[in-house]
């Protein structure tokens, strides 16, 4: 199992976004858990579970899931009638949890991680 502990915050390996193995679950809960200052008691509707990675550490840890019924900031910005934001809401994903691991931080990493996904 890939560990989310690492010898140097620097990366010094490629970042990789992929989604998350069956046999990942269990830790990457563990890993959302602990430090998501939300936690991670389930996730509502479909979603999908990624985590980042250099080389065998992890580095971050991400969740989209089916997009809210109803939400009117983003309707109005969309700016959909209520009949085609019915027949459109599957298309659209919405960020359920996002962490970057303790020990990670590094300048422009959330955006190049939420780049790659």
């Amino acid at each position: 199992m890939l560990s989310c502990q690492h010898p140097a915050p620097a990366l010094k390996e490629p970042l990789v976004v992929r989604p998350l193995r069956c046999e990942e679950r269990s830790h990457w809960r563990q890993l959302m858990n602990q430090h998501h200052y939300l936690g991670l008691h389930r996730l509502v509707g479909q979603s999908l579970c990624y985590v980042a990675t250099a080389g065998q550490h992890w580095v971050a840890l991400l969740a989209w899931g089916s997009a809210a019924l109803k939400c009117q900031p983003r309707d109005a910005w969309i700016g959909w009638s209520p009949s085609l934001k019915w027949r459109r809401l599957h298309l659209i994903a919405n960020n359920l949890r996002f962490l970057i691991l303790p020990g990670w931080h590094q300048p422009n990493l959330a955006s190049r991680l939420l780049a790659s996904t």
